[in-house]
């Protein structure tokens, strides 16, 4: 007879936890708006300057959506290999000694809702190696954009990957860029860490890079974000390139909200022996 009382004692906790799971609200997030919204938004700041929407990002906490963009412009540099000199003689002379590229640049909006009402809140010029060029067919590409706390600070970053093509050099040619850059989404965004993952090269003198990144969980009591690939260099006398393996691991500082690169040792130089000592 004691078991009944007591089973409702059980039961009724269970009762009431599970009416109350059922009457919280779900979280939900604000929908996103459309690429033609939110390219008529841009306008009325970027004015005349030429520019392409890429992709709208979902909701990252409080109505505010991460927008990615490329500006285009013409881009001018002096032929290399000439002086300052020179440079001063073809131009007073009405000659140009420049080569211009159509360059593009990758940015971050990010828009945020007061009121029922979307506004751009915020623009971020995003680094780049090099001048992105659109010469030769060349394409500014947007990788993976996942929304996550990698450095363990209680807020949410975002991770960018991005592909380009730098601008044709003469004797040179081009070489193809694939970036990763982390930025803190605070009211305004700033970058965390810009680091390159792959170069390619078309000249076979220059140098080539392939890496694979993994960042430490957040967690982690320093947390580290860790390339590990290859760097791989003409060896002359095979005329070939030959890899050899490379590691580069990157610090966070929470003091600037930041990731550094960790310089590592070089290896101590062997000692040479001195005259009449015994070697193995």
């Amino acid at each position: 007879m004691r078991t009944r009382p007591f089973t409702l004692v059980l039961v009724l906790p269970l009762l009431a936890a599970t009416a109350f799971a059922q009457s919280a609200p779900p979280v939900t997030k604000a929908a996103k708006p459309g690429k033609p919204q939110v390219t008529a938004l841009l306008k009325a700041k970027l004015a005349k300057t030429p520019f392409r929407v890429s992709d709208v990002l979902d909701d990252v906490g409080g109505g505010r959506f991460p927008v990615l963009y490329t500006t285009s412009t013409k881009h001018c540099d002096p032929h290399p290999g000439m002086s300052e000199e020179d440079i001063r003689a073809e131009r007073k002379a009405g000659n140009n000694p420049d080569i211009c590229v159509q360059a593009v640049y990758p940015h971050l909006g990010i828009l945020g809702s007061s009121g029922g009402e979307l506004s751009v809140e915020s623009l971020t010029d995003l680094p780049t190696t090099t001048t992105p060029s659109t010469d030769l067919e060349g394409k500014f590409l947007w990788g993976i954009t996942p929304v996550k706390d990698f450095d363990g600070d209680g807020k949410p970053e975002l991770l960018l990957i991005y592909s380009y093509a730098g601008a044709v050099e003469p004797g040179v040619g081009t070489t193809n860029y694939r970036e990763l850059t982390l930025v803190n989404l605070e009211l305004k965004p700033t970058v965390a860490v810009n680091v390159i993952l792959r170069t390619d090269p078309e000249a076979e003198t220059l140098d080539s890079t392939d890496f694979k990144y993994k960042f430490s969980p957040a967690t982690a009591k320093v947390p580290t974000l860790t390339l590990d690939g290859t760097i791989s260099a003409l060896d002359e006398k095979a005329d070939e390139k030959r890899p050899r393996k490379e590691t580069r691991v990157y610090l966070y500082d929470a003091t600037g909200d930041k990731w550094s690169l960790v310089e590592q040792p070089k290896p101590a130089k062997k000692a040479k022996p001195t005259v009449g000592a015994k070697t193995k």
